[in-house]
């Protein structure tokens, strides 16, 4: 059975995969052509790349199985890799997104830990996060996380994704952040007009701390806040009279509170 799905005025249609694999190879090579020409000009929609990729997946898996049987027949050099077989039929690189839902098609359809249907109706997102777990453990489906892997793709949860990258965490925590990373991040948090909101996240975030960490976000707290002091001046003083000018309550007269 063939799903549409899409958001723009393009439409991906979802194919099976006994599909795909009838198609004549000239048919195929053009399927790959169309879908890396359409997930190139869709990069910028998210929801177009949500139905674009798992599709484009399963096209990469149909690619992989021709390459390997040339490879066993001798028609292709052995060390040829599938990206660059798909560069070469395609004219570009592999998808990335498209490549990670390939890996989860390859590692819990075809070993048989969901079905395809299942496959179909799971968002890129959800697809891709099971992907990158099955690239984290190696592909191992002994490993209990694709156990817990295929159970979120076949109950799809409301909290799939997020239990999907908990597991992911779990077996590929990450790696814990450079200053020079942090102040990067920071900075395009500055940029984009969130330092408001950087601030008082920051305030909500001492308060959970204890000991020594607490004491030194305090003195670094204080340390700012001094510094902005001395920046602003007199300025400073004005904006804050300005503020108790204007939550200020008036006295409620006696008639009334009576």
């Amino acid at each position: 059975m063939d799903i549409q799905k899409g958001t723009m005025q393009k439409v991906v249609v979802t194919q099976s995969l006994e599909t795909l694999r009838a198609l004549a190879p000239d048919e195929l090579d053009a399927r790959c052509r169309e879908a890396a020409k359409t997930v190139k000009e869709a990069k910028e929609s998210l929801d177009f790349q949500q139905a674009s990729n798992p599709m484009t997946g399963k096209l990469i898996c149909v690619l992989e199985e021709r390459l390997n049987k040339a490879k066993a027949e001798r028609t292709i050099a052995s060390n040829t890799s599938l990206a660059k077989y798909w560069e070469g039929i395609a004219g570009g690189k592999m998808p990335n997104h498209a490549m990670t839902c390939a890996v989860a098609f390859g590692t819990y359809v075809r070993c048989e830990l969901i079905t395809e249907k299942d496959y179909d109706v799971c968002s890129a997102n959800v697809l891709e996060l099971a992907g990158a777990i099955s690239n984290a453990v190696n592909g191992d489906i002994a490993s209990p996380a694709i156990a817990d892997a295929a159970k979120e793709l076949k109950e799809r949860g409301k909290d799939a994704a997020k239990k999907l990258r908990a597991i992911l965490k779990f077996v590929k925590p990450p790696k814990p952040m450079d200053a020079e990373t942090a102040q990067e991040k920071l900075q395009q948090i500055f940029d984009d007009g969130h330092l408001n909101l950087a601030i008082a996240q920051c305030a909500a975030e001492m308060c959970y701390q204890t000991g020594a960490e607490a004491k030194e976000s305090y003195f670094a707290l204080i340390a700012a806040g001094i510094l902005v002091d001395k920046h602003f001046g007199e300025q400073a003083d004005a904006w804050l009279a300005e503020r108790e000018k204007f939550l200020a309550k008036p006295e409620m007269p006696q008639s009334q509170a009576a």
